[in-house]
Formats: C-alpha cells, structure tokens, sequence
C-alpha cells in the first residue's frame, strides 16, 4: 500500500520519477516471493478469495487509496486554479492602460 500510495503521490509532483517507481513495484513483489520474505502470503490470499467483503484491510486499503487519489486530485485541481489566477491578475495588472479607458490622474 505504502508502495502503491508514494507512486500516485509522484504522478502529481514527478511523473517520470513516478513511473519509474511503478515500474519497480513488479520487481520488488518476485524478489519478496523468490526469497520467502512475504509472510503468510498464502493465508492472506485464501482470506481475500474466499470472503472479498469481508477482508477487513482489502476495504481499507482500497478506501485508503481511494481518499488518497480524491484528495490529490482536489488538490492539484485547486493549485492549478489558483496559479491560473494569479496569472491571469499579473497580466492583467502588467498590461498598459488601453486607450479607451478612463485613465486616473496622478
């Protein structure tokens, strides 16, 4: 989960560096299989086929991931939006008075 969650974290800040952890998320799975460091994997797995709806961390990690993606995505939405903005005021700001506007005296 840990894995998974820093991977969408990076698609926002750096989508390469993103996906080049997702890459590795396969790698890193064989490697824990081939060497036995996946404790009770086989036990974990009969729990989540024979009763889906009730695996009690299948439910929350996904709603954990979930929560995870609409909270980034909220937030880039927003970031974007606001740089937007700004951007948008400064231009505004910058450019020279037109002619047909009233100008203020000095």
């Amino acid at each position: 989960m840990a894995i998974v969650a820093a991977a969408r974290v990076l698609a926002y800040v750096r989508e390469k560096t993103s996906h080049e952890l997702a890459k590795a998320i396969p790698i890193a799975l064989a490697l824990s299989v081939l060497i036995g460091g996946l404790a009770q994997l086989e036990e974990n797995l009969k729990v989540i086929i024979e009763d889906p709806p009730g695996s009690d961390l299948t439910i929350e990690v996904v709603a954990f991931l979930v929560a995870l993606e609409i909270g980034l995505r909220l937030t880039n939405d927003v970031t974007r939006a606001a740089v937007g903005a700004l951007t948008s005021w400064r231009k505004h700001e910058s450019a020279p008075p037109n002619g047909d506007e009233p100008q203020e005296p000095d």
